[in-house]
This record gives structure tokens, sequence and C-alpha cells, in this order.
């Protein structure tokens, strides 16, 4: 078995931390959205930089807060 590409695995972890990610609609869907709202944005700015030397490309497609450009 092939081991993944880094951008292969740049990509399936960008998936996991957008759709892997998934808050029920409850009445704590909020508040817990709120509370992991600083940590989320760190884990991003980390995943960005080392994205950006393993994969120069793909991280050049996100704004500053991890969004689509």
């Amino acid at each position: 078995m092939m081991r993944p590409t880094n951008a292969e695995l740049c990509t399936a972890f960008r998936e996991l931390m957008t759709d892997g990610f998934r808050v029920p609609r409850d009445a704590d869907r909020d508040a817990a959205l709120a509370l992991t709202k600083p940590w989320r944005g760190d884990l991003w700015r980390a995943f960005r930089e080392i994205e950006e030397r393993l994969c120069p490309q793909p991280g050049a497609q996100y704004d500053e807060e991890g969004q689509d450009r």
C-alpha cells in the first residue's frame, strides 16, 4: 500500500477540520462553538503554516481566517 502524499494528507486534514467537526443543533450548540472558537482558530493558523511548508500552492488559497478566498 502506498503512503499518502503530503498534499493528500493536507487535504484529508482540511476536510476533517471542516466537514468532520459538526455540532448537533441543540441548546448547547452555540455555547460549544463559542467556547472552542479561539482554539479552532489557533489550530487553523498552525495547520496553515505546516501546509505552506509541505504543499506551498494549496496554502495560498486561504485567507487569514482559514476560509476559502
